[in-house]
């Protein structure tokens, strides 16, 4: 009996493309494409599509296939349909009712077993089949063995669709194969769905997967990449492996048929030196993939590493990466005379996806040298997100025994709960502690500060309780806000945490992720302190914390604000120097440069300070003296300018990247609007107002620092020039002093 596939899909019909199809299947890569028209199939043996409607010529074992073959679509029901090819088909969700038509008669997850085929010849190059179900490699598989050993195993993508596979058996003509279906999962989307076993002389399908063998002799994995801001679920998802065992994973959303990359993703593969590894597809993908995923190769060089650091959208004296994403700061820490930069990042988009820990170095805040991954993802399901750093001087972990104080990472692993690692070289490299996760609950962003009084560390971490607790939250806040708190867990030795308290305020926004507590002199009262909290969007409390409670004074105020988020503090800063850096949202510019190699970036550090006011006491935050050392020409240096004059002197500034610095004298009401480069900035009342215009960022600072804001430029002004400055009201502007800004890039 033949039977033709009653879908048909189209590719280009070259000679050139189907050379180069074929000539692959014959290296060192697996996968299987389609041609177009109808190519001719036939059973395996009687009843490999079980349209017999029962299990003839098949073994079950186990209780999943004591119900199947399963009629109809029936996952239909669900408004999951499976597209079965012919009346009868293998889901091991679905019981057998001989109708269709009652979604609640479902076998579920519960079951597990195997079914077994005869065996039979294999006389046709390629053997066909549609598979679905639980994405569970090893798990729920439909496996082909030929002359008693595994030749291939495919699983589903968490999906009840059935997708064909073609396997390629040109090399096994003659021999003996039989099929296997297992499903050996009881938890979710822990089934296997399957249809239609065929063979043909020409492979079906429209997808295909990808497998490469490497012997790791240089640096970085060369992965060719589309920019896409929508990056999340909706790329390739590729593993790295060695014997079977899990190296690394991660997406990548790939230029299709034969586009150029808009860039290419460099990633260490060197820890692995010497060994003979896999990459490949965890899924079938499309074809449309196949030039893509072939380019994928080994590498001591980063393509057009050149260019990164002069592109037209990279800001001149902001850090930002060299390529991909970053968000939240992590891990801010001095250790021996480094400041270490970690920031949640993405290497293969300029969107979020694939979260790492980056990691970047400076000795003097300014200049940053980007280093290799601090803390890689275990896989899509286990990714590394935000946390704090320190450094265990007295050693209380006990992981030191060379005198070298530990550096730590403390994060979230998403898919175990808070974790902690350390460091003995410097902050490069890490090595999680045997007792992770130490803490388990409903959140994330752990920050871990050392408490003298109690002698103890303090973990302050963003939690959701189970239900809404008291204080109730303000009226009108979203529910995805309502069961927000900060919880405090504290141990002795890094290892053993124990829960201490919870703080929960009305204002739940104000305790949205990214918690930061730290200590803080009054300034010109040294022997005064406080204790500052905060979360993903910087407005903080004013408060005090006896190693168990913390308790609001104050708050919550506005931290920086703007495009700031995600900001902390730098542990272990010498002279108890309070230094913050944060994240700066956007800066997408697709429309105008396709190619854009990453996005987001870094605020430039602040030096925070704890001051009395008129209004009580406030955060103050200004720019680290260490920024001066970027100012290169004076332009100007002028006292009791009129506003016209000082207007003149501005539009002569246009275009350049400028350190402003102006303090002014304001009658009542009036009202002072300073714009840069298109970005406008303006105060009410006298004072002072310093203004950093870097390409796409610009950072402003009221009376030194009591209120900072930072602006990020949109594609739509990006050539913006327009500089000058307007005045409501009377009033003149005592001094004006202008630099100009140098690069801190090579």
């Amino acid at each position: 009996m033949i039977k033709k596939i009653k879908r048909q899909v189209w590719v280009r019909k070259t000679s050139a493309l189907f050379a180069g199809v074929f000539f692959m299947l014959t290296s060192a890569y697996a996968f299987s494409v389609s041609i177009s028209g109808n190519i001719p199939t036939e059973p395996l043996f009687n009843n490999s599509d079980f349209e017999c409607g029962d299990l003839q010529n098949w073994t079950a074992s186990g209780n999943a296939f004591l119900v199947q073959p399963t009629k109809g679509d029936n996952s239909a029901l669900r408004n999951r349909p499976a597209g079965p090819q012919g009346t009868y088909w293998i889901g091991t969700f679905e019981r057998y009712n001989g109708i269709i038509g009652n979604p609640g008669d479902l076998q579920a997850d519960t079951k597990t077993g195997t079914l077994t085929s005869i065996d039979f010849p294999i006389s046709k190059n390629y053997i066909n089949f549609m598979i679905g179900g639980g994405l569970k490699p090893g798990l729920c598989t439909v496996e082909i063995w030929v002359d008693g050993q595994l030749f291939s195993s495919d699983t589903g993508a968490d999906a009840e669709t059935l997708a064909l596979s073609s396997v390629d058996v040109r090399s096994c003509i003659g021999k003996t194969a039989r099929i296997i279906i297992r499903d050996e999962v009881t938890t979710g989307w822990g089934h296997i769905n399957a249809d239609w076993f065929t063979a043909s002389d020409a492979p079906l399908q429209t997808s295909f997967r990808f497998k490469k063998e490497l012997q790791v002799n240089k640096k970085y994995l060369l992965v060719p990449v589309k920019s896409d801001t929508a990056s999340t679920k909706t790329g390739q998802i590729f593993q790295l492996l060695k014997n079977g065992k899990l190296l690394r994973e991660f997406r990548v959303v790939m230029p299709e048929n034969g586009a150029p990359a808009s860039w290419t993703a460099f990633y260490p593969v060197d820890m692995f030196a010497g060994e003979t590894v896999t990459v490949e597809s965890k899924t079938r993908i499309p074809t449309k993939y196949l030039e893509a995923a072939n380019a994928i190769a080994l590498s001591d060089e980063i393509p057009e590493n050149a260019s990164d650091y002069s592109l037209p959208y990279r800001d001149q004296f902001h850090f930002s990466q060299r390529r991909g994403w970053n968000n939240d700061m992590n891990g801010l820490v001095y250790n021996s005379g480094v400041y270490h930069l970690y920031y949640q990042y993405n290497p293969f988009n300029i969107g979020w996806d694939n979260m790492h820990w980056g990691h970047a170095s400076s000795t003097d805040l300014v200049h940053w040298v980007e280093q290799d991954i601090a803390l890689y993802q275990n896989g899509m399901g286990d990714m590394m997100f935000s946390g704090g750093g320190f450094m265990d001087v007295q050693n209380t972990s006990g992981v030191s025994s060379n005198g070298i104080i530990p550096q730590f990472a403390a994060f979230t692993s998403t898919g175990r709960g808070e974790c902690l690692a350390y460091s003995l070289n410097g902050g490069t490299t890490f090595t999680e502690i045997p007792e992770n996760p130490v803490v388990k609950h409903t959140g994330r962003d752990p920050k871990v500060i050392w408490h003298q009084p109690t002698q103890k560390w303090i973990m302050a971490v963003y939690d959701k309780t189970s239900t809404v607790l008291d204080p109730q939250p303000l009226p009108g806040t979203a529910a995805a806000y309502s069961n927000n708190s900060v919880a405090f867990y504290s141990s002795t030795n890094l290892r053993a945490w124990k829960f201490e308290s919870r703080f929960i305020h009305p204002d739940r926004v104000a305790i949205h992720e990214c918690p930061e507590l730290f200590e803080i002199p009054v300034e010109g009262r040294p022997e005064e302190t406080r204790y500052i909290l905060y979360g993903v969007e910087n407005r903080y409390f004013i408060g005090w914390f006896d190693g168990t409670n913390f308790t609001a004074e104050a708050g919550p105020f506005a931290g920086e604000t703007g495009k700031a988020r995600a900001a902390q503090i730098f542990s272990d800063a010498p002279g108890n120097r309070k230094i913050q850096m944060a994240w700066v949202m956007s800066g997408i510019y697709l429309q105008r440069w396709p190619n854009q190699r990453y996005s987001q970036g870094c605020l430039i550090p602040k030096e925070v300070t704890l001051r009395e006011t008129p209004d009580g006491l406030r955060l103050f935050f200004y720019p680290v003296t260490e920024i001066n050392k970027l100012r290169g020409e004076q332009l100007v240096a002028q006292d009791n300018l009129t506003v016209g004059d000082a207007d003149q002197i501005f539009k002569t500034c246009s275009g350049k990247l400028l350190d402003v610095i102006m303090e002014y004298e304001l009658e009542a009401g009036a009202k002072i609007t300073l714009t840069l480069n298109g970005q406008i900035v303006s105060s009410n009342g006298s004072g002072s107002m310093r203004v950093l215009s870097d390409r796409t960022i610009t950072e402003a600072f009221i009376n030194n620092g009591q209120q900072a804001i930072s602006f990020r430029r949109p594609e739509s002004t990006f050539d913006a020039t327009a500089s000058g400055i307007t005045m409501t009201g009377s009033g003149t502007i005592t001094s004006l002093t202008i630099y100009e800004m140098k690069s801190i890039w090579p």
